[in-house]
């Protein structure tokens, strides 16, 4: 049994990297990141996308962390540069955005077998409160990162590999 672990990748950095791990034959994946809140969510909280669009196209995500945190619709933004107030308008009836979790939907799509346990913690509330206002290290989002973090090692540890 392996373990991988990556932070920070972004975009295609997330998609070569996930593509080149299931070519490999890894089929349980583990993602943890942030996630800007739009609609219906709260500073501090984690959240499991279970659907995910980039504005022309959605997927469904077969995410089993829903099993324990809430599911929830998430966009991608390739830049903080696009979320302008037009956009915001825009995507007013999404509930998160993020940088990571539609590039992994489109490297994940071709991989029906890959066991998905996805996780959002959300940072903070673009257009009303910056994460600037909040520090990531706070109590709050230390606490609800170990939990995320108890919770999927409980379903791994449970999980058979194929």
């Amino acid at each position: 049994k392996r373990i991988i672990s990556f932070r920070n990748s972004y975009g295609d950095q997330t998609e070569a990297l996930l593509t080149e791990l299931l070519k490999k034959g890894f089929r349980q994946v583990v993602l943890m990141g942030n996630a800007g809140g739009l609609n219906n969510v709260e500073v501090g909280k984690l959240y499991a996308p279970v659907l995910a669009t980039d504005g022309h196209k959605t997927w469904t995500l077969p995410n089993h962390c829903r099993r324990v945190f809430p599911g929830r619709l998430v966009a991608t933004a390739y830049s903080p540069l696009i979320e302008t107030e037009d956009w915001l308008d825009a995507t007013r009836g999404l509930s998160m955005v993020d940088v990571e979790t539609v590039p992994a939907a489109r490297a994940l799509e071709a991989y029906p077998d890959v066991l998905l346990y996805a996780g959002l913690l959300v940072s903070d509330l673009p257009g009303v409160a910056d994460i600037t206002q909040k520090e990531e290290d706070s109590p709050m989002f230390i606490a609800s990162k170990r939990r995320f973090f108890y919770e999927a090692l409980r379903w791994w540890l449970k999980t058979p590999i194929n």
